[in-house]
């Protein structure tokens, strides 16, 4: 209704994470942005490797919920810790 051409997403810069507009009309950043994208799409794909997103997210998940196990300091697994001191 208000807006001219091309601006219907400019309301869109208010989202925190978007810095600014980018218009149709403007060849050179439009390259520069075809770039970036391209860009961070082939590093996405370095990341998940031959995984799908689902495989990769539930590897992470799983990777970070992993514990390190525990040893016993004098390598005796078998008896508890007591306070008892023996003679």
């Amino acid at each position: 209704a208000g807006a001219g051409a091309g601006e219907g997403l400019l309301v869109c810069t208010d989202v925190p994470h978007v810095s600014t507009h980018l218009s149709a009309d403007d060849p050179v950043r439009m390259r520069e942005f075809a770039q970036s994208l391209s860009a961070e799409l082939k590093r996405r794909a370095e990341l998940l490797g031959r995984s799908d997103f689902a495989e990769w997210h539930t590897g992470r998940e799983l990777a970070d919920r992993m514990v390190a196990q525990r040893t016993a300091a004098n390598g005796d697994l078998d008896s508890p810790p007591s306070a008892t001191v023996r003679l």
